[in-house]
């Protein structure tokens, strides 16, 4: 599966605010033109976090509300959707990623942090659900300058960022 179907993934709004700096990657320049983070996702209880529901979830924490986040993890998705039909992944995991993202949009400290999966014959099943989770996050990377609107809200120049990449099979 290449990317979600257009049809899912409504137009970002004029008004909102383009963030300034290098050029953006192909993937995340997709991604500014859709906004579905917001189709199909319950805030979490806690500030800054959002969940995905469906047998494809993403749960964040350290995340705004706002436009540029919602791009970013939008980006993130479809980059974890391509990889999950590229490499035929059936069988349920979780994996929780933690990084450093800069106010110049840069990841740092990418880390799986904790894995989940439904144990099949390989000397280690998460290994590829890992790698493809961070890989998620580190392909669509430049993600561009914060908006000072996501500057004022962290209220510093870096933040510590967790997102948890959930593929649930359920039985019919």
């Amino acid at each position: 599966m290449a990317s979600l179907p257009a049809a899912q993934l409504p137009p970002l709004p004029e008004s909102a605010p383009e963030p300034s700096g290098p050029p953006i990657n192909p993937i995340l320049s997709q991604a500014k033109s859709r906004l579905p983070v917001s189709v199909g996702s319950t805030p979490a209880p806690a500030a800054g976090g959002n969940a995905r529901q469906g047998p494809l979830r993403l749960e964040t924490e350290g995340f705004t509300r706002g436009a540029y986040d919602d791009r970013m993890l939008t980006a993130i998705y479809l980059q974890w959707i391509r990889l999950l039909g590229e490499h035929r992944i059936h069988e349920p995991f979780v994996v929780v990623v933690d990084f450093d993202q800069t106010a110049d949009g840069a990841i740092r400290n990418l880390r799986a942090v904790t894995t989940d999966f439904t144990p099949v014959a390989t000397a280690d099943p998460s290994a590829l659900p890992r790698h493809l989770c961070v890989e998620s996050i580190q392909v669509p990377q430049p993600y561009g300058r914060w908006p000072e609107s996501v500057r004022r809200e962290i209220g510093a120049d870096r933040r510590k960022c967790r997102i948890s990449f959930h593929l649930i099979i359920v039985p019919h």
